[in-house]
């Protein structure tokens, strides 16, 4: 199974800003889940894959920008 790292950063309310780095399978569906949970509270992500790689997997920016 192929892990693909998702990166958010969530911003809260205090000075200290927390960076979450979670590996995801994003070829399944509970990988898939997390993401989308994620995204919905993101600010901003950064996936390390090659070019239309994340867009195979359905993780598209149209997909994304809808859940946040």
């Amino acid at each position: 199974m192929a892990l693909q790292r998702v990166v958010a950063l969530l911003v809260v309310p205090c000075p200290i800003a927390i960076i979450l780095s979670v590996p995801l399978a994003l070829s399944q569906p509970e990988g898939q889940e997390v993401c989308e949970r994620l995204v919905a509270q993101a600010d901003v992500l950064i996936e390390n894959n090659l070019p239309r790689q994340i867009e195979k997997l359905g993780v598209t920016w149209e997909r994304l920008s809808a859940i946040n």
